[in-house]
C-alpha cells in the first residue's frame, strides 16, 4: 500500500494495477518506540496527517487498554498524528486471531458505516 498526494492506493488487483483505498482500519498497531525487527517492518505507515487526509474521515485505529505492544496513550497519539478516529477497547489484550480474539462485530459495523459493506450481520463479541 502507498499513501501519496494522489491518495492511498494498493496494488492487489488481478492485473497488478493500483486500486484506490477507501478506508483503513488499523488494529492494535505496536508502539513506534519498540525497537525490534517485527515492529520496524510494520511501521511506518506514513505518520503524517497530510498523507492520510484523503481517507482520514473513513479510517480508524482500534487498540486495547491492556495491549502488551502499545498503551492507550500511544494508540491515541498515533491516531491524532494521522488525523483518524481512535476507538479504545477495554481488556482485549493484543487484538489478533492468534491470541484467541474471536467474533468481533465492530469491524463489520465500521465497514458498513464507511460504505464498504451493505449491512453488518448480528453476532456477539466485544464492541
Amino acid at each position: 500500500a502507498t499513501l501519496s498526494a494522489a491518495g492511498p492506493s494498493i496494488t492487489s488487483s488481478p492485473n497488478g494495477a493500483p486500486r484506490q483505498v477507501h478506508a483503513v482500519l488499523l488494529v492494535a498497531p505496536p508502539s513506534p518506540f519498540l525497537l525490534f525487527e517485527a515492529v520496524q517492518s510494520f511501521l511506518p505507515p506514513p505518520l503524517s496527517a497530510e498523507a492520510w487526509a484523503p481517507i482520514a474521515a473513513r479510517s480508524m485505529l482500534v487498540g486495547s487498554d491492556d495491549d502488551d505492544y502499545a498503551d492507550t496513550d500511544e494508540h491515541a497519539e498515533i491516531a491524532r498524528t494521522l488525523g483518524i478516529k481512535h476507538h479504545p477497547i477495554s481488556g482485549a489484550g493484543h487484538i489478533t486471531a492468534a491470541t484467541g480474539y474471536g467474533p468481533w462485530p465492530l469491524p463489520r459495523q465500521w465497514l458498513a458505516d464507511v460504505g464498504a459493506l451493505d449491512a453488518p450481520p448480528s453476532q456477539g463479541g466485544p464492541a
